[in-house]
């Protein structure tokens, strides 16, 4: 079965659950199910409430317009109250063009495909078809890995951190309250954060949430983050001579893993090229600043 539509029965089965096991009485048979189930989407009824009539919130409208396409109605009624007609009236408009652009490049696609299969003899049709299948197959599996993921986060922060799940909603594409919020996270928590952070808004948005994390831990410019933790998973003796000297001091994560940021700090506090990997000159550092500590007496 393809991942959207395993994706999309789970979306529903979900909401309806959610909806069942909220209401104190049995659901009206005559009673529309769309309403029923609006009625149960606080968290999207308040995203809605929120919006104004500025221009990023007619993008926020039409996004989820064309998000939520099934509460269409609900979400234009609900927005119309705090924005008026004419906000209302772009947003629609800017979510039909985003939709009729998506049918075009499929349109495109269709035809290009048609006009690369033309000339084509019975079995290379065959082999082409079944290339085709064989790659939609596999981005279903992606697709659905990937919502499966999405939906472990979003239950976990659920079970464990319902509010900071609310905030990540309701933020929007605010940089610096997004980073500030992430950054009080622990690893676990700041990771399926992270994830939910990436999959609403991108991995370029993500990026300078990041970016700005590090800022806010005092660097005065931004690591690359991976490469310090290949680095440091591909050396860790080095790692653990540093933990040694420093006596760990915070600089291990719940993950278990030396955390690239906190020693990029201390890199810059005591002087050293700030890249997050330990090194030599890192352990010299944390060697000097341990015999300091012991005879300023802050052991």
């Amino acid at each position: 079965m393809p991942g959207r539509v395993i994706r999309r029965a789970v979306e529903m089965a979900t909401a309806m659950d959610h909806a069942a096991a909220a209401s104190r009485t049995p659901i009206d048979p005559s009673q529309d199910e769309t309403e029923q189930l609006w009625a149960q989407r606080f968290d999207l009824q308040l995203r809605v409430t929120r919006l104004t009539a500025n221009e990023a919130d007619i993008e926020r409208l039409a996004d989820l317009i064309r998000e939520w396409s099934p509460f269409r109605t609900q979400i234009l009624r609900t927005a119309k109250l705090t924005m008026g007609d004419e906000a209302i009236a772009e947003a629609v408009s800017e979510a039909r063009q985003a939709e009729l652009l998506i049918h075009v490049k499929a349109e495109k696609a269709r035809a290009a495909r048609q006009e690369a299969e033309a000339g084509k003899s019975p079995a290379e049709k065959a082999a082409a078809a079944a290339k085709a299948e064989k790659q939609w197959a596999a981005e279903d599996r992606a697709e659905t890995a990937q919502y499966e993921k999405d939906h472990a986060a979003s239950e976990w922060l659920q079970q464990n951190h319902p509010d900071l799940l609310a905030q990540l909603h309701l933020m929007g594409k605010d940089v610096q309250n997004m980073a500030f919020l992430i950054g009080l996270c622990q690893d676990t928590t700041k990771e399926h954060a992270r994830h939910l952070v990436e999959v609403r808004y991108g991995a370029e948005f993500l990026a300078q949430v990041d970016v700005q994390c590090q800022v806010n831990r005092g660097l005065a410019r931004p690591i690359d983050v991976a490469a310090a933790h290949r680095y440091n998973a591909a050396h860790p003796d080095l790692v653990d001579q540093f933990l040694v000297a420093v006596r760990d001091k915070g600089f291990v994560g719940d993950s278990g893993v030396i955390d690239p940021v906190t020693v990029a700090t201390f890199q810059q506090a005591r002087g050293v090229a700030v890249d997050g990997k330990v090194g030599v000159h890192t352990i010299a550092a944390a060697k000097e600043y341990s015999a300091n500590s012991k005879n300023f007496g802050l052991e």
